[in-house]
């Protein structure tokens, strides 16, 4: 089944279906059903943007001043949870917020050029 317009919508349907299952207790051949949701050539292309964003920010700042989310394809500051950055889903780019890169001692131009 397609979800048309993914994002979060999609992981909102996928939550309902499951929970649809387990509660009508559906199997095939006495296995447990689980609803999971694929990627689309536009989901990869985001994905491969936020990782290729992620370890850049790994390799240039330590790992307790930065929060990964995959799921929101957003990056936040430790301890503060402020956005680093994210990826708009619209132009599939990474977006930095300038001064909160900065409040961690990084600078975008850094971040931008160790990204690829």
């Amino acid at each position: 089944m397609r979800v048309a317009g993914g994002g979060e919508r999609c992981w909102t349907v996928q939550a309902a279906l499951q929970q649809k299952i387990e509660e009508k207790g559906y199997k095939i051949k006495g296995m447990d059903i689980k609803v999971t949701v694929e990627p689309t050539a536009e989901r990869k292309a985001w994905y491969r943007t936020y990782f290729a964003n992620l370890r850049a920010v790994e390799s240039l700042v330590s790992t307790d001043k930065f929060d990964p989310d995959a799921k929101g394809l957003t990056i936040y500051s430790k301890p503060s949870y402020e956005v680093l950055g994210k990826v708009n889903r619209t132009t599939c780019k990474f977006e930095w917020d300038r001064s909160n890169v900065e409040a961690i001692g990084m600078t975008v131009t850094a971040l931008e050029s160790a990204a690829f």
